[in-house]
């Protein structure tokens, strides 16, 4: 190819129209798993899991599979699914939300080969003490991952999942997770009946309004109990509870674990009491 030639391929370069993706994690850890067990799996966020061994059982559409690394998994926001621990594991996830304009997906489970992964997880143990690295190397794994998924994962420009109303409903659960909201003063804020509302929810994310808040609310003290010496009872005041029964018995429900047995097994003071 002459110069004359490549030139004229890429002239293109000079222009400045690039989206660019505004990746906002949530959570992230790559660990032994000794404990794992979800019966029903909803998030607003995107998930990727990378299982370095296998022991995870994933159930999804009636099917189930044992994941390893061979393939990296990716589960877009509202993506339902459940699991299972087989024998103790060791993954890689990721929990994070990707803002404008890269949105509009498929409530469907995404399979990567997992060839591309390998070399920057081996860069984020190097860079374990080192914050700003690590940050550079993670958001990296994201791009990767993303600009990896087929085309036929994606909806057409016209279509979204997602109702608008709900979509702006949803970005306001996420900025105050901890409050016990009421349905009539989402659908009002919505300015939606609140029968219209419940089913524009139900039918936008697959779950109920009140099932969704509260899964709110107990994520939220769940990464309380991980990550600060609040006491329980302090931690079910802060999460909107009535009291610390009330928060224990939802949390046992939906975790496995009694907020203690949680707090004891993966908080700041883990292996010292």
């Amino acid at each position: 190819m002459d110069k004359k030639s490549l030139q004229e391929k890429f002239s293109f370069f000079t222009n400045q129209d690039v989206l660019r993706p505004d990746i906002r994690f949530l959570s992230w850890g790559a660990y032994k798993v000794d404990a794992w067990d979800y019966p029903d799996v909803y998030q607003s966020c995107w998930i990727l899991h990378y299982n370095i061994t296998r022991g995870l059982q994933i159930k999804i559409n009636g099917k189930e599979f044992s994941p390893g690394p061979e393939k990296v998994y990716i589960f877009p926001p509202f993506t339902r699914f459940s699991g299972y621990m087989k024998k103790p594991f060791y993954q890689f996830f990721a929990h994070f939300h990707i803002i404008e304009p890269l949105k509009k997906m498929k409530q469907e489970m995404i399979t990567l080969n997992a060839s591309y992964i390998r070399e920057p997880l081996e860069e984020l143990v190097k860079y374990t003490a080192d914050f700003e690295m690590r940050s550079i190397v993670l958001h990296n794994i994201i791009q990767m991952s993303y600009t990896r998924i087929p085309k036929k994962y994606f909806l057409p420009d016209n279509k979204n999942l997602i109702d608008p109303r709900i979509n702006a409903i949803l970005t306001y659960l996420d900025r105050n997770p901890a409050l016990n909201h009421h349905v009539k003063d989402l659908a009002e804020m919505a300015k939606m009946s609140e029968k219209h509302f419940h089913r524009c929810f139900l039918a936008s994310t697959g779950v109920h309004p009140k099932d969704y808040i509260q899964q709110k609310r107990l994520k939220y003290a769940r990464d309380l109990l991980s990550q600060t010496d609040k006491s329980i009872e302090e931690i079910a005041e802060c999460a909107s509870f009535a009291n610390r029964y009330h928060f224990s018995h939802a949390f046992k429900k939906n975790y496995l674990f009694s907020p203690g047995e949680y707090k004891k097994k993966y908080g700041l003071n883990k292996g010292n009491k």
